[in-house]
């Protein structure tokens, strides 16, 4: 699959790229350029990558740069319960068992890395990937506002469709009062 000059690896949405130990190899490479996951310990890859590429729920984008195809963006998505949700928001440190990523209709991204500046671009190419999806996600931006929760559509879902999907699958955690003021304003 294409998307302007990315080229999409996207199994679960029939877009399928290379072996499972070369898509593991180009997240690896993407994470040692990305501030965030650069420091992970050996150990910790197969947890951290394993269950969303054994489950397909991944979309990564490449680019050819000098007549070479380099990896320049990925996503990760969990489908959860409301129960698992809960759990997560709550405490999303403690992170998924490879059980949990494909239980539910409650869909959040885990992981979204793009240290080369792709972001704007691959977001675009994650809403026309995911074009009839409404997904949520983390977002934590340090001290001075602690986690929020993002809303997310695909590019065929409407903002009404949004909203009711949204309202039809409240988030049930503790951090449920504080973060429906977030989820009301990011979706209007």
């Amino acid at each position: 699959m294409q998307y302007g000059n990315l080229i999409i690896t996207a199994p679960a949405l029939n877009a399928p790229g290379h072996s499972e130990a070369e898509i593991f190899g180009s997240i690896v490479w993407l994470a040692m350029h990305a501030n965030n996951k650069n420091r992970l310990p050996l150990q910790e890859l197969s947890q951290w990558l394993l269950p969303a590429l054994r489950t397909q729920q991944f979309i990564l984008a490449s680019e050819n740069i000098d007549g070479q195809i380099r990896p320049v963006a990925y996503m990760s998505w969990a489908n959860l319960t409301a129960e698992i949700e809960s759990r997560y928001v709550d405490n999303p440190d403690e992170g998924l068992s490879p059980q949990e990523w494909a239980v539910g209709d409650r869909m959040w991204v885990i992981d979204w890395m793009t240290p080369f500046g792709h972001s704007k671009v691959f977001r675009r190419a994650v809403g026309a990937a995911l074009t009839g999806c409404c997904f949520k996600s983390l977002y934590h931006r340090g001290g001075d506002r602690g986690f929020r929760v993002m809303l997310f559509r695909g590019d065929h879902v409407s903002l009404v469709q949004a909203k009711q999907w949204w309202k039809n699958r409240p988030i049930l955690a503790r951090r449920a009062t504080q973060l429906e003021d977030e989820v009301n304003r990011t979706s209007s």
